[in-house]
């Protein structure tokens, strides 16, 4: 973890509401806390920013598109933001362990933990994109599942670096044709990597990505130049055809949906995933988030 001075490190209560329990994690844009709401017991997650970091406006966009997204299935619940003791804060909801935490654990996922996932991602994605939003960095970093008794469910995180594309009146904003790369290398889209301005398209392009790393671990390379000039069968060498298949036609998330339920009855035998909790609670079966 990175050393703060003593002061950041230790805030107790915001809002005089949220009353810090233990620090969760922490990176260059801050820390985030394990927290409850003193009027109501329940867990919170706060995620704090010193005033002069260069990141930000990267949680004010946050804090706006997250007000956007609010009742998206699969999206964190947003309860306040401010500014206090030389702090840019947000409290949101607590959520899970995120998916490379389980890769390292697990090496890779089967088949049908990634289908399920990837349902789940779909129907929050289309949701998302509905409300105007692109989310800009699909990674498993920012693939949470959800907290103790939630833990079936499966969340997208972290808009920071998201974009609104829909404006006032309801209309597309106008793309620039190059601007500067947004993302996470492994897991952007060709688009991305080229320096164009992304779409709902590079969304689900970089989400299959996610997925083929899921199902190969280590085995794939997904990285830049490579991934640029490697064909898609070989990057989806040793996986379902059907996910070469996909990528090559990106075709609408509605098609998406149908291809990968198609892929579900071709490869497991089942028609819909009524067990679809089962798999995803597996990943949290060797113990609970804190």
């Amino acid at each position: 973890m990175i050393k703060l001075p003593a002061s950041y490190r230790d805030p107790k209560i915001f809002n005089n509401k949220y009353i810090i329990k233990q620090q969760i994690s922490s990176g260059s844009f801050g820390i985030v806390y394990l927290a409850f709401d003193k009027n109501t017991k329940e867990e919170v997650a706060v995620k704090v920013e010193k005033e002069d970091n260069e990141d930000a406006s990267s949680l004010e966009r946050e804090i706006s598109i997250l007000n956007r997204l609010s009742g998206v299935p699969g999206t964190p619940k947003f309860y306040w933001s401010g500014f206090e003791q030389d702090y840019n804060v947000i409290v949101i909801q607590i959520l899970g362990k995120d998916l490379s935490h389980y890769i390292k654990q697990y090496k890779q996922f089967t088949l049908k933990t990634v289908l399920q996932i990837t349902l789940q991602l779909l129907t929050t994605l289309q949701m998302v994109h509905q409300r105007g939003v692109i989310h800009r960095d699909f990674k498993p970093e920012n693939i949470l599942t959800g907290y103790h008794l939630d833990n079936s469910t499966i969340y997208l995180v972290d808009y920071g670096v998201s974009k609104v594309y829909i404006d006032k009146q309801g209309k597309h904003i106008q793309s620039k044709e190059k601007k500067s790369f947004i993302g996470t290398t492994r897991y952007a889209s060709i688009a991305a990597h080229r320096g164009y301005e992304l779409g709902r398209k590079d969304d689900v392009e970089s989400m299959f990505y996610v997925m083929i790393y899921l199902l190969k671990g280590d085995r794939t390379q997904l990285v830049g130049e490579v991934k640029m000039k490697t064909e898609i069968s070989q990057l989806c060498k040793d996986i379902p055809s059907e996910f070469s298949e996909i990528l090559k036609q990106l075709p609408t998330k509605t098609q998406l949906s149908q291809k990968i339920r198609i892929l579900i009855r071709a490869r497991l035998q089942v028609y819909e995933i009524s067990d679809s909790q089962s798999c995803i609670q597996q990943l949290n079966y060797y113990g609970q988030t804190f």
